[in-house]
């Protein structure tokens, strides 16, 4: 049996916030998502820039453009492959 993703109580998935991150281009965030992820598949594997439902964690991710919205959730540990990453910035 597939894990099921979290829902709010009401039976509504829940939006819980934005990745502390901003990229250059989806191509970038898709690759940031990838490198920390190893255990999922492709973050794009769909052409869909949006994620499968994380068993760890029972949440999902979805590349957008950015337009100022507050960023909550901690990015993940930068490595040195994350140069085209600005994180806690808003850029």
């Amino acid at each position: 049996m597939p894990i099921q993703p979290a829902v709010s109580p009401t039976g509504v998935f829940e939006h819980v916030g934005y990745l502390q991150a901003v990229f250059r281009r989806k191509k970038d965030a898709c690759s940031y998502y990838d490198e920390h992820n190893p255990h999922m598949r492709p973050l794009n594997a769909r052409n869909t820039y949006k994620s499968d439902w994380d068993p760890n964690s029972r949440l999902l991710y979805i590349v957008r453009t950015f337009h100022g919205e507050k960023m909550t959730i901690e990015p993940w540990r930068q490595t040195n492959h994350d140069s085209s990453c600005a994180e806690n910035t808003g850029v």
